[in-house]
């Protein structure tokens, strides 16, 4: 098991919850490595989505992968256009490509 995520309305109630999770794991003879666990976090990055619980659980692209989109360097000639649009990922628009892969050559 990789990531648990234990929602709470308040500290007291994250207590309760955390209690119950970890009495759960020990009868179930699963194990936690501490030096990995992070307690009362108020917005965490899970599956490369950041979750802001102060937001009321806003949920949005990772801060890193939303970078790495936005600094792409956009493709300038028409072999870049063709391994950065490549037909076999995106076969409903191959035909707009082909068209614009020929008015560009």
């Amino acid at each position: 098991m990789d990531d648990i995520i234990i929602p709470s309305i308040d500290e007291l109630d994250g207590i309760k919850c955390l209690s119950r999770v970890l009495q759960t794991a020990s009868e179930y003879g699963l194990e936690l490595n501490l030096k990995k666990c992070k307690f009362r976090n108020s917005k965490i990055e899970f599956l490369h989505h950041c979750i802001d619980f102060i937001a009321n659980g806003k949920i949005g692209p990772s801060l890193d992968k939303n970078a790495a989109v936005q600094n792409f360097l956009e493709p300038k000639s028409v072999k870049r256009q063709k391994i950065f649009w490549p037909h076999w990922l995106f076969p409903e628009i191959y035909p707009k490509l082909c068209t614009m892969y020929s008015l560009n050559s």
